[in-house]
């Protein structure tokens, strides 16, 4: 005797015979619901008392590949409700049989200094509402309508939400300018050092330019600072005083974690970062865009090679105006 627990048994539901022998099939998702962790406190037991796992959080998305679509690019898409892409959350190859991607509700994640997507941030969840599943085998594609609720255990008007997740837009730009621009400027102070290190024992140097690098690196060093504080060879650094970089992280984690309307702190903050990103993304593209490329034309006419690689590039319309 014995009894099994399903998380979802839509796929197998739809499988006839004729899904089966098919080309590729995706079964209608169930409704999803955004689960929101609470702190219980020390006494609480959480699953102790279960051996099972719990059904994976987020959209459970089963779908099946037959035989004939073996060996084609599998993709699986998250659409907003009118049809436009919101995320790619699986991009793979085919293989016959019954598989499951799990969407977990939420935006792409801040991009990192890869310029791929955080593995330390998580995105932002998405509006409750309407969406869509598309998957994608070879040139045929499935779309199935997919619902999103609030956890039911949360009372949050629809304007609150929205507030909340515009302000929560803005901070993952912030997260994401910080963490390019960062990429930029640690490149930029690397060619420089570079520079400087191979005219430092060529006396036929001219004195402008070695002081024309020296000066750029001074810029490219205030830059990280502002950004990712003074390193363990600067001052100690103050709690009330934090590096750019760390302000918009923290500001993003403490605020996605919220569930009502935006504070007054919170967006007291977000317009300081906001207003302080700005100004800095201004000062390094005038620096990549004018002083180090100048120097490179400079080291150039003095016959020297240039030591290092390309003149980092930021992306256009990095930071969105902020709108209170």
């Amino acid at each position: 005797r014995g009894f099994w627990v399903l998380d979802d048994l839509g796929l197998l539901e739809s499988l006839t015979p004729e899904v089966a022998a098919g080309h590729s099939h995706l079964a209608t998702p169930r409704r999803s619901t955004q689960i929101r962790d609470v702190n219980r406190g020390r006494g609480s037991v959480g699953d102790t008392y279960w051996t099972a796992s719990n059904p994976p959080r987020g959209a459970i998305l089963d779908y099946w590949i037959g035989d004939a679509a073996r060996g084609e690019r599998v993709t699986m898409e998250i659409l907003a409700g009118d049809g436009i892409l919101l995320r790619r959350i699986a991009d793979t190859t085919a293989s016959r049989g019954a598989h499951r991607v799990i969407w977990d509700l939420r935006h792409e994640p801040p991009l990192g200094p890869d310029g791929q997507p955080s593995r330390r941030l998580d995105g932002r969840f998405v509006l409750p509402g309407s969406y869509q599943a598309r998957l994608t085998v070879g040139d045929r594609a499935h779309i199935r309508p997919l619902e999103v609720r609030m956890d039911p255990r949360l009372s949050v008007d629809a304007r609150a939400r929205e507030a909340l997740d515009a302000v929560l837009a803005l901070q993952a730009d912030l997260v994401t300018a910080a963490a390019l621009a960062g990429r930029a400027v640690d490149t930029t102070l690397t060619q420089v050092q570079a520079v400087l290190a191979s005219v430092a024992d060529d006396p036929g140097t001219p004195a402008h330019l070695t002081e024309e690098a020296r000066t750029l690196a001074a810029e490219a060093l205030r830059l990280q600072v502002a950004l990712e504080g003074p390193g363990q060879e600067g001052v100690a650094q103050q709690e009330t005083f934090l590096p750019l970089s760390t302000l918009v992280g923290r500001l993003y984690t403490s605020t996605e974690s919220w569930t009502g309307p935006p504070t007054a702190d919170q967006r007291q903050l977000t317009r300081r970062a906001h207003r302080e990103m700005a100004e800095l993304l201004s000062d390094l593209r005038r620096m990549l865009d004018h002083d180090l490329a100048r120097l490179r034309r400079a080291v150039s006419e003095a016959g020297i090679p240039w030591p290092a690689g390309d003149i980092p590039l930021l992306p256009d319309n990095l930071l969105p105006p902020f709108e209170p």
